[in-house]
């Protein structure tokens, strides 16, 4: 595990923070404190593991070493082995759904309603181990997907979310939620291969359909290079909130997507 990024080690803005945002997703985690409309502190991680156990440990090493006295604390879970559902069943027939595409682990099962779209509901599970370990620490936990908020908080689009190791498309046209779906990668090639794919199957204009961006990419980087060879009309997304002082304003994107969590 190696910290990616992080403010909270400069000044004494995390003493004004009132709560605390985790997200915990397949191959890295992000903190973020906030008060009201100001993000005051944001640290990042990047991890690898084995197995559900070994993945336990370093969430459990994470937690015991952050300071989470007197903040509201809001769990967000943004793991692939997830899928939307048009309404809610007994937990056994979503135990059997998640087994049928994932196969059978030692999880549990939960879901959640999409904001703004009741009608629609993110199905996912959590590893026990990590469960437990997230019980350890907090009382009553309130287990969300970060597709609950996703799903219904991006414009007219595709939108990329770019993580350690993978990466995330949200699809809206015509006001519809199209597809919202992870991807592994390796190099830029195959993040601009799953963008093109899509924009060939759903015949996008590529030259003026937009493309969002968010997450660790840089304009100086290859992958933004990449992308940018086939989509003209592309640009990263701006926060919702003020970032901290310490974050340069080339880097707020790599967070702006978080706050979905916050303000949808």
């Amino acid at each position: 595990m190696k910290v990616t990024y992080d403010t909270t080690g400069e000044g004494d803005n995390l003493k004004q923070a009132t709560n605390l945002l985790i997200e915990c997703g397949c191959y890295d985690m992000t903190m973020l404190w906030y008060r009201d409309e100001s993000v005051l502190g944001v640290k990042s991680f990047q991890y690898k593991y084995s197995d559900a156990d070994e993945l336990a440990e370093i969430v459990d090493n994470v937690l015991y070493n952050t300071e989470m006295d007197k903040l509201s604390v809001k769990l967000v879970m943004n793991t692939r082995k997830t899928m939307l559902i048009p309404e809610v069943q007994n937990i056994e027939t979503h135990k059997s759904m998640m087994e049928l595409f994932h196969g059978k682990e030692d999880v549990q099962v939960f879901t959640n309603a999409v904001h703004n779209k009741p009608y629609m509901h993110v199905l996912f599970s959590v590893e026990n181990s990590v469960k437990r370990v997230f019980e350890k620490y907090f009382n009553n936990v309130n287990y969300l997907h970060a597709n609950s908020f996703q799903a219904s908080a991006f414009e007219e689009g595709l939108t990329c979310i770019l993580y350690h190791r993978q990466f995330k498309i949200v699809f809206v046209k015509d006001g519809e939620l199209e597809l919202i779906q992870y991807f592994n990668y390796e190099t830029p090639s195959d993040v601009a291969y799953q963008l093109l794919n899509i924009a060939s199957i759903y015949n996008l204009n590529r030259d003026t359909f937009p493309l969002y961006l968010s997450g660790m990419i840089e304009a100086d980087s290859n992958l933004y290079r990449e992308m940018e060879k086939y989509f003209l009309n592309m640009q990263t997304i701006s926060p919702v909130m003020s970032m901290p002082v310490q974050m340069d304003e080339s880097e707020q994107h790599y967070f702006s997507h978080l706050l979905t969590y916050i303000k949808n």
